[in-house]
């Protein structure tokens, strides 16, 4: 009696440890449990593939709806001055029905290297147009890779009697910082700061803007567990972008200050150096805010609603963002979004580009003077 009595005791004592553990996830505060996500995305759960499809998505305002009618009915009788706004809306509604962006790619943040196949897609009547350029980037030496046969195979026919050192062939196109640079630049720290910097990012902003809801179809169909909407704006996301960088630079400048009474791999100019870059990325997120208030104010007239779909272990398995652009003239009739739909799949990362040195054509002295 008393061996059942402890076995019922047991399973109530282990049923109520799940129901706690359970509890303490759904209870959990929507901000946390994103930037939970986002560090088990960076530190844990580094190796994954992903697919996704972009698009752009136009909509007539209900409150337009009514006038767009009475205009279509009276086309004759628009003004000459509304005649390229309405061609205007008409190529963006072409363009939200016959243009994607699918594309698939894979990640291993142990090895710094990612790798995106954005596919260009267009199909309306009689034509269906298709382009893919994979693209792999080697964050350890900032290298960018791209396999630019989609546009290469035409110009090599040129090229390869006119122009021998522009033939491309079968090799991918390089573009790269100088090995000698990166010799003297600490990326790897870094690299290591990346998920702190995204953490005081996303810290940054008022936690109301993050809300729990019910899973939806789309969710549903991905079998997650948990759905958390994050509702902010152009203008807000700008300053999460500084607020990361700023955290960066803080840690370079921290980790420079502590290379100096040591005799490591790197000293401290040399994360001052990197620090530098990271300050001038930074001020051009600044500039942005600080043009005048113009751009500042169109900036807060886009809304961003992000969706992250989280499993039951808390790990990011998608993510939605729905962004509407600023048209500034009354006259437009159109409200314009970017849609963008992301999955995660977390198995081992499936790379399609193996770049060497022999298999590779570096442009980077091409392009100097360029940008």
């Amino acid at each position: 009696m008393r061996f059942r009595f402890g076995k019922v005791m047991m399973v109530l004592a282990i049923a109520g440890l799940i129901t706690a553990c359970n509890k303490a996830v759904v209870q959990q505060e929507p901000d946390k449990l994103v930037r939970e996500g986002l560090h088990k995305l960076s530190t844990q759960d580094t190796k994954f593939n992903f697919s996704g499809e972009a698009k752009l998505q136009t909509e007539v305002p209900t409150e337009n709806k009514d006038s767009q009618a009475q205009a279509s009915s009276a086309s004759e009788d628009l003004s000459p001055s509304l005649v390229p706004m309405k061609q205007y809306q008409n190529l963006l509604d072409l363009i939200s029905k016959s243009f994607k962006v699918k594309y698939t790619g894979a990640v291993d943040l142990s090895q710094y290297k990612i790798e995106v196949i954005p596919e260009y897609h267009y199909e309306a009547k009689n034509i269906l147009l298709s382009l893919k350029f994979p693209i792999q980037v080697d964050l350890s030496k900032l290298a960018v890779y791209i396999d630019s046969a989609a546009l290469t195979n035409f110009s090599d026919t040129f090229a390869k009697e006119a122009m021998p050192s522009k033939y491309v062939g079968e090799r991918y196109v390089k573009v790269a910082v100088p090995e000698d640079d990166i010799k003297r630049l600490p990326l790897s720290d870094l690299f290591k700061d990346l998920s702190k910097a995204t953490d005081d990012s996303y810290a940054s902003l008022d936690a109301k803007s993050f809300s729990s809801v019910n899973v939806d179809d789309f969710g549903k169909k991905i079998n997650a567990k948990y759905q958390v909407k994050l509702t902010t704006n152009a203008k807000l996301t700008n300053k999460m972008t500084i607020v990361a960088l700023d955290s960066l630079s803080k840690s370079l400048q921290q980790q420079g200050q502590e290379a100096a009474s040591k005799n490591g791999q790197y000293q401290q100019q040399d994360y001052e150096v990197l620090k530098q870059y990271v300050d001038k990325l930074n001020m051009v997120y600044k500039n942005q805010l600080n043009n005048d208030g113009k751009l500042s104010q169109y900036m807060e007239k886009m809304p961003i609603i992000y969706d992250y779909y989280l499993d039951d272990k808390g790990r990011i398995i998608a993510v939605r963002n729905k962004i509407r652009i600023y048209t500034a003239s009354k006259d437009f009739e159109r409200n314009v979004y970017v849609i963008a739909e992301s999955q995660i799949d977390y198995s081992a990362p499936k790379f399609t580009m193996t770049p060497t040195d022999q298999n590779t054509l570096n442009i980077t002295s091409q392009l100097v003077g360029v940008f």
